[in-house]
């Protein structure tokens, strides 16, 4: 049997529409490699800053990703986008992908995006820690388009096992904002190139 030219049509129209870019502040499409880099900026922009990186206390390492505080210096990290099946060098919607802050920290660890389940086994953060060379279940995220507009967009989790999918969300626990899985609550990002 063949397929109508409606039909193929149909079919082009819901992979082409899949396979979009996810574009940065400037409208262009967020790129995989070195030298990409990006800031993750909420789309709103009254409660908190960029994301950053943060320790639950002084000494505590993995660190786990935060927004930065409103009114101070911090102007967040740039974060790398690497699409897991190599991609073509733009990152695109609903894409597998491991998110690494591009920066120097002083703990001995991997900067890449990793969950991190809570002590009490109801909160999942976003740590820092995962494999560089072998992308598991606990660190693949995608980008999906926000329902408020423009070059806005959600984070998300592709959940396998324990820990469940979901969109990205703030925690605001002792005066910190942490980002983590939050079904309930998806916070709107936008992302903003790193000028050379």
């Amino acid at each position: 049997m063949k397929p109508s030219p409606v039909l193929l049509l149909l079919f082009l129209l819901v992979v082409s529409s899949s396979s979009a870019p996810v574009l940065d502040t400037d409208g262009n499409p967020l790129r995989s490699g070195e030298g990409e880099t990006y800031y993750v900026n909420p789309a709103i922009t009254d409660v908190a800053g960029p994301l950053t990186l943060a320790s639950r206390r002084a000494t505590d390492c993995p660190l786990r990703v935060a927004q930065a505080r409103i009114r101070t210096s911090d102007t967040g990290l740039p974060v790398r986008f690497t699409p897991v099946d190599g991609g073509n060098g733009t990152i695109e919607l609903e894409e597998d992908v491991t998110v690494v802050f591009d920066a120097i920290t002083l703990c001995l660890q991997s900067l890449l995006w990793e969950i991190e389940i809570g002590a009490d086994d109801r909160r999942y953060y976003v740590s820092t820690g995962g494999q560089q060379t072998n992308p598991t279940e606990s660190n693949l995220f995608s980008i999906r388009r926000s329902q408020i507009s423009g070059s806005v967009y959600e984070l998300f989790f592709r959940g396998v096992g324990r820990v469940p999918s979901g969109p990205l969300g703030i925690f605001v626990e002792e005066g910190r904002r942490w980002l983590g899985i939050r079904n309930d609550r998806p916070f709107p990002f936008e992302f903003q190139k790193v000028n050379a």
